[in-house]
């Protein structure tokens, strides 16, 4: 084998559920942690972090909610929009107030230790990333029929500032905050309920720029999807889930360009010689993805690629019961030859036993937690397994 995959020694943990479901596991941005969000036993979803390395004991910091199925669904809005701050001293996650169904976020230090709410305390919380170390930009609703609005939250004072208002109408799935905290890639469905479209638009942060990426409104337009910046913030991938292809948006030219085909969902791996992706590939394997697209290198299959960091890329293992996690120290000349150490051949995953709640055989299937995506637009096809980008079925407005 090439590089070895090293494994984050806490399969006690990640086997505590017969369902063997995992949610894409997130690097803090040293890469010296791993937060991921793992069902109990009684199906509750809790939010997870351990260093790296053996005998690493995880410390739950977090549940999302009593309710099953809505635990389910924040924890994937909150681990596919990247919980760790940028200093990766906190995380933030999403959870419901109360048996009404409202959402807040909460941030919590890595320890498990200071967990409280920030933020709106009426209405709800649609999606949340971080502006910087010290503040949050959260999508928060007031109550149906009232507007989606863009909301500054300051962490030190929790102060809340209005920044953008979104068209009538328009529900936010999914929002993510370049690095350089300029821009906001917001990823809506919008337009009257017979005529709902997911559209992607880019919201300048401080400026007077609202520009419309992708409207995929008709059959056959681009539907985006699992949209993430690159670690340098010159260029917004997304998934066109369509056609199951991978795109990019430039901030400096404004212009979209199409980088690879038969592929879902991307991971962009920053080397020190440029940046890679690392795509989850339409055929079930994993791909390293060269120069635009134009070289492409198998890595493996029975993988799916969720987060990257220093230099670190983490998987989950999905032919395993339990989703066991991976974590590969990769550079390019291991990725040049397609040996980063995954397995060759897909593994048959193990017959899981039936489990109880709602929606609950659908998911053992999915143990890198996207099942809700494909719910999310009739059009799309079977998602993928990790990878960045949010979704969720249309609620009542």
């Amino acid at each position: 084998m090439g590089t070895a995959l090293a494994s984050l020694l806490v399969a006690a943990v990640l086997t505590v559920s017969d369902r063997g479901l995992v949610f894409a596991p997130v690097l803090a941005p040293d890469a010296s942690r791993l937060a991921w969000a793992a069902v109990e036993d009684d199906g509750r979803v809790s939010l997870q972090v351990a260093p790296l390395g053996e005998g690493a004991v995880p410390v739950r910091v977090a549940t999302f909610a009593q309710q099953v199925p809505t635990g389910r669904r924040l924890a994937m809005k909150t681990m596919l929009a990247g919980p760790w701050s940028p200093d990766g001293t906190q995380l933030f996650y999403l959870t419901a107030r109360d048996a009404a169904g409202e959402v807040e976020v909460h941030v919590v230090r890595a320890d498990g230790t200071g967990d409280r709410p920030v933020g709106p305390r009426t209405g709800s919380v649609l999606a949340a990333d971080w502006l910087d170390a010290q503040a949050l930009l959260v999508a928060h609703q007031e109550a149906p029929g009232f507007p989606n609005v863009l909301r500054r939250v300051a962490l030190a004072d929790d102060a809340v500032t209005d920044v953008h208002a979104l068209a009538e109408g328009a529900r936010v799935l999914d929002l993510a905050v370049s690095p350089d905290g300029k821009w906001a890639a917001v990823l809506a469905l919008e337009g009257p309920p017979e005529q709902r479209a997911r559209v992607l638009r880019v919201i300048g942060l401080g400026e007077a720029a609202d520009l419309q990426v992708l409207r995929g409104a008709s059959p056959g337009d681009p539907v985006p999807n699992f949209i993430c910046w690159s670690p340098d913030g010159t260029r917004l991938y997304f998934t066109d889930t369509h056609m199951q292809a991978i795109a990019y948006w430039s901030p400096r030219t404004k212009e979209t360009t199409m980088v690879a085909t038969d592929a879902i969902a991307a991971v962009p791996l920053d080397l020190a010689d440029g940046t890679v992706l690392i795509a989850n590939g339409s055929d079930g394997g994993v791909q390293a993805i060269f120069a635009d697209g134009g070289e492409r290198r198998s890595l493996g299959r029975g993988c799916v690629a969720c987060s990257a960091a220093g230099g670190k890329l983490a998987l989950v293992r999905t032919g395993l019961r339990g989703g066991a996690v991976l974590v590969a120290d990769v550079d390019r000349e291991a990725l040049e030859r397609g040996d980063i150490g995954l397995p060759a051949e897909e593994i048959e995953p193990p017959a899981l036993p039936p489990a109880g709640g709602e929606g609950e055989g659908a998911a053992a299937e999915l143990p890198a937690g996207m099942e809700g995506e494909a719910a999310a637009s009739p059009a799309a096809p079977p998602s993928p397994q990790g990878g960045g980008g949010g979704g969720e079925p249309e609620q009542p407005r």
